[in-house]
């Protein structure tokens, strides 16, 4: 469990990452968004995790991913984490990494989180801010997860970037089967005026040689199709 979490957390830190990068990149114009749906395309993930120390670990590795015009990318990754339970507090955890990516842009990021036990099951409540090389913060989240052993999980987060805008996501998952669930997102404005979202079913496949696959597949809720696919390499 701790080694899928923290699956979880990279991939969600890198896809922060990459999507802040390809802000960067782009030229501005008369105004500017924060993309709410990634419809297709696929992120690989490989690298070594070592432990350092009671629940604490360091890791490095690169990413490559592909994106849904055609386009590629790639970079590396390094970091350190841990993870401690604290009595009357719950399990807190906490992480600091460098991404690089080919263009040689640095990213730095920290995340923080704390994960409790409740009537109902449990709730997790995390942060995590993204700064370039300057030490400007260009970008931060935060969520809290509730979940229900069998039943599923709710998720409400909110992402913020350098220019002031901000984005709430509401989000559910709800399991199907053995290693799948079905996901319902919707994304709103700072006006609570809804801006998009997709309904996708979620398949979590260990692949002998390759690792942790996570497919995603579905559609907008403009109609338009979506596949993703990430990987993990079993050593994360």
């Amino acid at each position: 469990m701790k080694n899928a979490n923290f699956r979880l957390l990279l991939v969600a830190a890198l896809l922060m990452v990459l999507s802040l990068a390809s802000s960067a990149r782009a030229q501005p114009r008369q105004r500017t968004r924060i993309t709410t749906t990634q419809p297709a395309g696929s992120l690989n993930i490989s690298g070594e995790r070592t432990s350092t120390g009671p629940g604490s670990f360091s890791h490095s590795g690169s990413y490559t991913r592909t994106g849904s015009n055609g386009g590629s990318g790639s970079g590396t990754y390094s970091g350190q984490g841990s993870r401690q339970f604290i009595p009357g507090q719950g399990v807190e955890g906490e992480y600091a990494g460098q991404i690089t990516t080919e263009q040689g842009q640095n990213w730095h990021i920290n995340h923080q989180h704390t994960t409790i036990r409740t009537d109902e099951g449990w709730q997790r409540q995390g942060n995590t801010t993204v700064q370039n090389a300057a030490g400007e913060t260009v970008g931060s989240s935060s969520a809290i997860i509730k979940g229900q052993p069998g039943e599923g999980w709710q998720r409400t987060g909110q992402l913020h970037n350098a220019r002031g805008q901000s984005l709430t996501t509401e989000s559910s998952g709800t399991p199907t089967g053995p290693g799948q669930r079905r996901l319902k997102t919707r994304v709103f404005n700072g006006e609570g005026e809804l801006l998009g979202g997709s309904d996708t079913d979620v398949q979590y496949q260990f692949v002998p040689g390759q690792g942790w696959v996570k497919t995603v597949e579905g559609n907008t809720l403009n109609g338009q199709p979506i596949r993703r696919t990430t990987t993990a390499s079993p050593s994360l």
